[in-house]
């Protein structure tokens, strides 16, 4: 398998996922600020006399509190996502560099060796 990723280009692929993130949070929030007027406006529509008791305002009571945990679960998963691809490639970089200082070093140590052999064959 052969691994070459471009650290800046996820770099900007992270970039726009959390700026659609919060974006997608924003339309989250104006959803639920919607769904509390509405459910206020349902109020006085009314079933059988009791002012508290609208079915349409304890449906969209219900559906508010669960979309906002969908919504906050969402954005949860949205960014440990981001964040785990940061870290892999933050630790992908840093192996890059660890391998081609193993690879200087051991460079390094094949001319330091080859010389003598080179210079004085019956050694």
């Amino acid at each position: 398998m052969h691994w070459d990723l471009n650290t800046d280009g996820v770099g900007g692929v992270l970039a726009r996922v959390d700026e659609q993130a919060d974006g997608l949070s924003q339309r989250a929030r104006t959803t639920l600020d919607h769904l509390d007027t509405a459910h206020g406006a349902a109020r006085g529509l009314i079933v059988g006399g009791i002012a508290e008791r609208s079915p349409l305002r304890e449906a969209l009571a219900v559906f508010g509190v669960r979309a906002a945990d969908v919504s906050e679960a969402l954005r949860l998963q949205v960014d440990a996502c981001a964040d785990g691809a940061a870290r892999a490639t933050a630790a992908y970089a840093v192996g890059d560099v660890i391998m081609e200082q193993w690879a200087e070093r051991a460079g390094r140590l094949a001319s330091d060796t080859a010389i003598p052999f080179v210079l004085n064959p019956g050694r």
